[in-house]
């Protein structure tokens, strides 16, 4: 079955990535790494740079190998101010 998203829970999807990838390029900062050396050998440089940015979403062996290589709990990540819109819900179709 697939959902329809509406314009509103769009938006609201991309300020939930650009949460989740600002959180994730805060940990590498603040143990001042590269983008290269936490993307290792299992994610692409590429890859590791467009999470960061917002522009891709990782799934979750790919969280799992940044977590690792960062050194952090994978819920970490999630652990954002993001307050979720409980309005219209998504619509089968």
């Amino acid at each position: 079955m697939a959902y329809e998203t509406d314009t509103s829970e769009q938006r609201e999807i991309e300020r939930f990535k650009q949460a989740v990838a600002k959180k994730i390029r805060e940990h590498r900062i603040n143990l001042g790494r590269s983008q290269e050396d936490v993307a290792g050998a299992q994610v692409s440089s590429k890859t590791y740079a467009r999470i960061e940015r917002g522009e891709s979403s990782p799934n979750l062996n790919t969280l799992f190998w940044i977590s690792r290589n960062l050194n952090v709990h994978p819920k970490e990540f999630f652990e954002i101010d993001f307050p979720l819109e409980k309005e219209g819900r998504r619509k089968r179709t």
